[in-house]
C-alpha cells in the first residue's frame, strides 16, 4: 500500500515483537484447557472460566502453549494463584506428574519457596 509517497509493507512481527499468529494459538490453547477442565481445578465448585499459566509466559515463553502448563480455574481462584508462590506449590502438590514434566521442559531447577 502506498501512502505519503512511501510503500508500506505488512510486518511479519507486530510492534510488540510477537508473531501475528501467536495470539490465535494462545486463545486456542486457553480454550482447550478450559474445555478439558470444565470445573475449577482448585475449588471444584465454579465452572472453569479462565486458564492459568503455572509457569508464567513472560519468564517461560516456550511453555506458553504447552497443555500441561495451563490449568482451568474460576476467576477468584485465578486471582489467588496469580503471582503467588503458593499457587505453584498447590499445583505441584495436586498434580505432581504434570509439575515434573513442566520442570523438565523448562530446563531449570525450580524451588518451591
Amino acid at each position: 500500500m502506498k501512502r505519503g509517497g512511501r510503500i508500506r509493507r505488512r510486518r511479519a512481527v507486530s510492534r510488540r515483537g510477537k508473531a501475528w499468529g501467536l495470539r490465535d494459538q494462545s486463545r486456542a490453547a486457553s480454550l482447550a484447557a478450559r474445555e478439558r477442565d470444565r470445573v475449577c481445578q482448585r475449588c471444584r465448585q465454579e465452572p472453569s472460566t479462565e486458564a492459568h499459566h503455572v509457569f508464567p509466559k513472560g519468564k517461560f515463553p516456550d511453555l506458553r502453549l504447552v497443555a500441561d502448563n495451563l490449568i482451568g480455574l474460576c476467576g477468584a481462584c485465578h486471582r489467588w494463584a496469580d503471582g503467588q508462590a503458593r499457587g505453584k506449590r498447590w499445583f505441584a502438590e495436586t498434580f505432581p506428574e504434570r509439575y515434573a514434566r513442566l520442570k523438565m521442559l523448562a530446563g531449570v531447577e525450580l524451588r518451591l519457596s
